[in-house]
């Protein structure tokens, strides 16, 4: 195959799949899918799951008009899967913008590519608002309840409880956190992403992941995209008393707030919005202060925890804060 040419002449090394992928190599399950909205479906989640165990990566190939939701973006983001945009005879990374080349057994970034592909580059369809990402993690005993957090969290920022869950999109169970709690129980969903989609006023979808720990508990991770339109307002400083009052009701051991423009709609177009930035960061427990971070108690005991200030989504400096109060943090006894 050409560096940078059609999918259209697979490798001899490639073959059509019986699980669903359109080209299998050693190295790569690659999916071609032409949906305007390219979704995290039963499909790819079967893909992902089937190919995974063998070494291989699912590679998502749509074109340059497609959008993906945030399950799948998360899934890409997190290095799961990839996905490959098809531009103007070449490919790129949807979510980076690095060319890439197919070099007979996977998508590869191009070694001589000195820019973003071109587009990239181009503007996105509508004006970007912001969204807001809040990353928690708690550890839960073993006759703890799941999904609690998550359910606060869009019934205080959305006016309303989740509306479904499900391990791929649609969701299509109706939402009652303790409906969770059977599953996890009995492992049925570890190391599957469950996702949840709210049902209020504004966007809201979360990715939860759980795992079994030694004393027979569980953790609990979720990962909450709330989507802002233009000139809408973000709770910015309303969160550090939204996140103690949660972990008085929650066993929370972190939350790390960020901004990012984006959809409102929570879909993601392969073109360049700007970059995340952290707003701040939750830890269970009291901390000391760090130079140049602000921090603070919130919550109240038993479940006190440290809010550390990282800026206000605008400044260059969050992720400067962050890598440091990380190395601060280690280093706290």
């Amino acid at each position: 195959m050409e560096r940078a040419g059609p999918l259209n002449a697979p490798p001899e090394s490639a073959h059509a799949s019986a699980g669903g992928a359109d080209l299998l190599t050693e190295r790569a399950a690659v999916v071609l899918t032409d949906r305007p909205i390219v979704a995290f479906g039963p499909g790819l989640v079967e893909a992902q799951r089937e190919y995974g165990t063998s070494g291989r990566k699912l590679q998502v190939v749509t074109p340059s008009g497609s959008r993906v939701t945030a399950p799948l973006c998360q899934q890409v983001a997190a290095g799961r899967a990839d996905w490959v945009v098809r531009a103007d005879g070449g490919y790129y990374a949807g979510l980076t913008g690095r060319p890439l080349y197919w070099d007979g057994q996977a998508f590869t970034p191009s070694p001589d590519a000195q820019d973003y592909a071109p587009g990239f580059r181009l503007p996105p369809a509508e004006t970007p608002g912001i969204l807001l990402t809040l990353i928690l993690r708690a550890r839960h005993t073993a006759d703890g309840s799941a999904g609690g957090p998550v359910t606060d969290l869009m019934r205080i920022l959305t006016a309303a409880d989740p509306a479904g869950w499900g391990t791929f999109e649609p969701a299509s169970r109706t939402w009652a956190a303790a409906s969770l709690d059977p599953a996890v129980r009995e492992d049925a969903l570890a190391g599957a992403p469950v996702v949840v989609v709210g049902g209020g006023m504004r966007t809201a979808i979360a990715v939860m992941e759980f795992s079994r720990t030694e004393d027979g508990g569980f953790t609990e991770q979720a990962t909450i995209d709330f989507g802002y339109r233009p000139g809408e307002p973000l709770p910015l400083e309303d969160l550090p008393s939204l996140v103690g009052d949660l972990g008085g009701r929650h066993p929370i051991t972190s939350l790390l707030a960020q901004v990012r423009p984006g959809r409102a709609d929570l879909t993601v177009e392969p073109r360049w919005t700007g970059t995340p930035s952290p707003i701040g960061l939750a830890i269970t427990g009291t901390h000391p202060a760090l130079d140049g971070i602000r921090s603070g108690r919130v919550g109240s005991p038993p479940t006190p925890m440290t809010w550390f200030n990282l800026g206000d989504g605008r400044s260059p400096d969050g992720w400067h804060h962050y890598q440091r109060l990380l190395e601060h943090l280690k280093s706290d006894p």
